[in-house]
């Protein structure tokens, strides 16, 4: 998940705005407030993440992904990324286990 994120946000500032230190230094220090809270807690709860390994990476994967555009692109439209990451990332967890994807 956090990769994920690190890598979209490396990729989109580079690309769009040429600025990868400022990518750099705004990861690390958004890293020790709450997205260390949303990667290392919120995300990988028992309850709510998938039981198999590939399925919690796949999970991870979107979730990351959803997390950078939440704050990044549809920051306009979203107004708590974190929090409708996690609801996010919750869907594709259920979906998963619906489907029984990735087994």
């Amino acid at each position: 998940f956090f990769l994920t994120y690190l890598l979209c946000n490396f990729i989109f500032n580079l690309v769009i705005s040429h600025q990868p230190a400022q990518t750099i230094s705004i990861v690390f220090q958004s890293f020790f407030n709450s997205i260390a809270f949303l990667a290392l807690i919120m995300i990988p709860e028992p309850k709510t993440s998938p039981a198999l390994p590939t399925q919690q990476i796949i999970v991870g994967l979107l979730a990351g992904a959803a997390l950078f555009l939440y704050s990044s692109i549809l920051v306009r439209f979203v107004e708590e990324p974190f929090i409708t990451t996690i609801l996010t990332a919750n869907l594709f967890t259920l979906y998963i286990k619906q489907k029984r994807l990735f087994q």
